[in-house]
């Protein structure tokens, strides 16, 4: 390979952890929040566990109406399986009470 080849390399390789450091970066808050967590059901239930959302059990009505306060709008029944698989990735905790199931960060 030669001393050209290197150089580029090194300047890629440079250039990808600048970008992985800043993506690494505390936001104000203090707390690290992963690149592009909000895209998807169950990267949003992971923002609201960073905030602090389910440090107290909370049930499906709760997080719908803190969904819609940040505003995404689901009905109930698109979020029971995205619910589950937090469970089952270990993401949130449940329990149960009344007969309905509460989620509770793990």
């Amino acid at each position: 390979m030669n001393e050209e080849a290197m150089q580029e390399i090194k300047k890629i390789l440079l250039d990808h952890e600048k970008r992985i450091s800043n993506l690494e970066k505390p936001s104000i808050s203090g707390k690290k929040i992963i690149a592009n967590t909000k895209t998807t059901i169950i990267g949003r239930l992971s923002y609201l566990k960073q905030e602090g959302f389910f440090d107290q059990p909370k049930f499906l009505p709760e997080i719908i109406i803190r969904f819609a306060e940040e505003g995404y709008h689901y009905p109930p029944s698109s979020l029971t399986a995205p619910l589950q698989r937090a469970v089952r990735q270990r993401l949130l905790g449940r329990l149960k009470k009344d007969n309905k199931w509460g989620y509770v960060k793990r």
